[in-house]
């Protein structure tokens, strides 16, 4: 076929700009910002990042979280940047409904209307409370922490945690788990390939210039915690905290105090100087939000919620209630018929009987 030379310009032209598209469609596709892409999810928050705390809200994608990395350490070194992480429900979460955070907040509500012992709230529900008093509550929850298997709510979250290391920032975990879950929780982020022993903040330091780690201590309760129910509970007994490899276990509290308390006691309030807080509970997100709106420390803050999608409203469905509360009684029973195996895990999760946790 003949061609005139306009025609093979134009078909040149044509051939080069396909050829380009082809070689440029990978990273094109990489760069979009789609409506939910991470990048788009952080483009309306980060104008003037350093001049304001910044807050970004139902977030389902962890990916953000090296978004905003990689802008952070634009401005600031490595080693001045906090990435602190919450483990449930955010890096992972029980199999089992049973000791799950949702079964937790249940059966803390339960002990409530149990503890006033109002005639009105005598509701057909207590008779799925497991526990009479919230250390009992505390202690059966460490069991069912060391007899459960977890699983990751993103896929990806492990390789995201190896990435923020290798960027040089501190990693650490944040948890409303207590010093009794100090055996199960590094078995549970280690079946996920993640541990903060290697970047967390204060690992050559102890406050009481003891050599051991890990270091506790124990402090007046003066705060409100998750709830003012349970802060009047509390409010009159010390309250036992650990930090231990990277992971700082804070029985519940205020994690806005929990961090400033961390960070003054390890010597790093003053040389750190952005942090990101990463959680999936609206109240310690609004907690951290508050408390750090008045120090000097930039705040990004993250409330991460895909898990909602999987969470189990226990308060609005009786047939729920009713399913986990007979897999309760099949844990009962088996810890009951193998009663010397739970006297084994008593070096791990401390006292337990579970005579306390039988009908009487």
């Amino acid at each position: 076929m003949f061609f005139c030379k306009s025609d093979f310009r134009k078909k040149c032209v044509i051939t080069f700009a396909l050829v380009i598209c082809v070689l440029a469609a990978p990273r094109i596709a990489y760069t979009c910002q789609g409506e939910d892409s991470p990048s788009s999810i952080l483009l309306p928050h980060v104008k003037d990042l350093f001049k304001r705390d910044l807050y970004i809200p139902g977030v389902n994608d962890l990916d953000v979280v090296s978004h905003l990395i990689k802008r952070i350490l634009q401005a600031k070194q490595s080693d001045a940047v906090l990435v602190v992480w919450d483990i449930d429900n955010t890096l992972l979460k029980l199999e089992s409904p049973v000791g799950s955070t949702e079964w937790n907040g249940w059966q803390w509500g339960l002990l409530d209307k149990f503890i006033a012992g109002d005639p009105n709230n005598l509701t057909p529900h207590l008779p799925y409370l497991v526990a009479p008093t919230l250390p009992l509550l505390h202690q059966l929850n460490s069991l069912l922490f060391f007899l459960s298997s977890t699983q990751l709510i993103q896929n990806n979250t492990p390789h995201l945690v190896s990435w923020l290391k290798k960027q040089g920032v501190h990693v650490i975990a944040l948890t409303s788990r207590g010093p009794r879950d100090r055996a199960s929780t590094p078995i549970h982020l280690s079946n996920h390939d993640m541990q903060f022993a290697d970047t967390r903040i204060g690992q050559h330091y102890n406050p009481f210039s003891n050599p051991i780690d890990p270091w506790s201590f124990k402090f007046d309760l003066n705060f409100l915690s998750e709830n003012e129910k349970i802060e009047r509970r509390q409010r009159d007994r010390k309250v036992e905290v650990l930090y231990e490899n990277g992971v700082f276990y804070t029985e519940g509290q205020h994690k806005g105090e929990m961090l400033e308390l961390l960070l003054k006691v390890t010597g790093h309030w003053s040389s750190i100087e952005s942090v990101v807080f990463i959680d999936d509970s609206k109240n310690q997100i609004d907690n951290m939000r508050t408390y750090f709106s008045k120090q000097s420390i930039h705040t990004s803050v993250i409330h991460y919620t895909a898990s909602k999608d999987g969470t189990r409203n226990f308060n609005g469905d009786m047939g729920l209630q009713s399913t986990v509360h007979q897999e309760w009684l099949s844990i009962r029973e088996k810890l009951v018929q193998d009663h010397w195996e739970v006297e084994s895990f008593k070096h791990a999760i401390g006292e337990f009987n579970i005579s306390h946790f039988l009908p009487r």
